[in-house]
């Protein structure tokens, strides 16, 4: 009897634990939020028209590079046209449906089981707030590690789809998604979570994008300096020189021409 009064207690230890730290998690991101300008700002920084340089890694050296145009409009639309130096690339999203077009290879769709990690790539902060404003996610303060010598949150948020539309839209049955954040300054470090070869999801490699260089734009904090790591692998890195916040750009900016 004893010993189960002593299982029944641990079990319920640890679902009040889980519980505090589910809480705790989603608390530090309501701060992210808040230290990176608040909602507000973001519902104006989400449209906004950038420019910069692009740089294609190989083998952690940068092996191309150009000038880069980037158009956004919230989480959903986004467009980024890289010209390199032998071929223009364009990464392109809208309402769900995403294409990257490379020089004279054939227009690949991007798979939703990828948009959904590729949404909100340039300006992380919209995806915080989608994820914390999901009803169908979990998130949890996982820990406190050291990331490049600063103290960082590491918090997991998983996505469980309660229906049909809501898989549809993610492309999967479940996603999770680790944030990294600056313990001192609430910063965003990175974002990771998995991608697919497209057509499947059977085989999976390890996503991340890394944020630095952040500046103050309108009240609301831009990373500048943005870099993209498969299996830990750098593939491309962009370092903004211009970030303008304005007006919703037009629905023609996010078709392929």
């Amino acid at each position: 009897m004893l010993r189960h009064s002593l299982i029944a207690c641990a079990i319920l230890l640890s679902a009040i634990s889980a519980q505090a730290a589910d809480a705790q998690g989603s608390q530090i991101l309501e701060q992210v939020i808040a230290a990176a300008g608040g909602r507000d700002a973001y519902k104006h920084a989400g449209n906004f028209r950038a420019t910069g340089t692009f740089s294609l890694y190989s083998s952690g050296e940068v092996v191309e590079s150009g000038s880069a145009d980037l158009v956004g409009a919230g989480l959903k639309r986004f467009r980024l046209t890289a010209s390199l130096g032998n071929e223009t690339r364009v990464w392109l999203w809208n309402d769900g449906v995403g294409f990257l077009s490379a020089g004279n290879k054939q227009t690949g769709r991007i798979g939703s089981h990828n948009l959904s990690s590729l949404e909100g790539i340039t300006l992380p902060i919209l995806k915080v707030v989608a994820l914390l404003d999901g009803h169908s996610s979990s998130i949890q303060l996982v820990e406190v590690a050291t990331v490049d010598g600063r103290e960082a949150y590491r918090i997991r948020v998983i996505q469980t789809p309660t229906d049909q539309k809501e898989r549809l839209i993610l492309g999967r049955d479940s996603a999770t998604t680790n944030i990294l954040i600056d313990k001192q300054t609430l910063s965003i470090i990175a974002i990771e979570d998995t991608i697919y070869p497209n057509g499947h999801l059977r085989e999976s490699y390890q996503h991340g994008v890394e944020y630095r260089d952040y500046r103050a734009i309108n009240g609301a904090q831009v990373p500048f300096s943005i870099k993209e790591r498969i299996s830990g692998q750098a593939t491309w890195g962009l370092q903004l020189n211009s970030f303008s916040p304005g007006e919703s750009p037009s629905s023609s900016e996010f078709q392929l021409n």
